[in-house]
This record gives structure tokens, sequence and C-alpha cells, in this order.
């Protein structure tokens, strides 16, 4: 009882497979997947939304004049005839 299951795998034999999409990762024991920055929902399928980045698109992106932020780093993309951060 010393070793976690393997990567992909969990419940009380290791049987059961990781249901988590995007680089997400499961829980060794309940499958719960905790997803990469960018990625949000129960396996990690649904993108951040519009606004948001980061783990859990837990943040509030910080654009301006339309920019785009990136959902992973929430670097903004300038909209055209824009420049800065």
């Amino acid at each position: 009882c010393e070793e976690l299951c393997p990567p992909g795998s969990h419940g009380a034999l290791c049987e059961l497979r990781c249901p988590c999409q995007n680089g997400g990762v499961c829980h060794h024991v309940t499958g719960e997947c905790a997803c990469p920055a960018g990625w949000t929902g129960s396996v990690c399928a649904q993108p951040c939304p519009s606004g948001k980045y980061g783990m859990n698109c837990s943040h509030e992106c910080q654009c301006h004049n339309g920019g785009q932020c990136d959902p992973v780093t929430g670097r903004c993309q300038c909209a055209a005839g824009y420049t800065g951060e």
C-alpha cells in the first residue's frame, strides 16, 4: 500500500481509467480531474470562457481596446492599431 495508481488510472484497485482531457491530471483515488491552465470542466474539456484565463479559469483578463486574452497565460494579443501589454 505504498504506491499510487499509475498515471491514467484510479480507484480502489487502480482499475478505472481517468477521464481527464487536455492534459488534466486525475486524482489517484477519486478520479477527479485537476485541469491545466486554459481549461475547465469536470474532465477539462472546455476552454476558458472569453475574459478568463489560468488554472480553473479563475483569473480575469485585463486586456483593453478589444485585445484578446491568452487563456493559458493571460497575455493580451492587441487588436490592430494597438500595442502594449
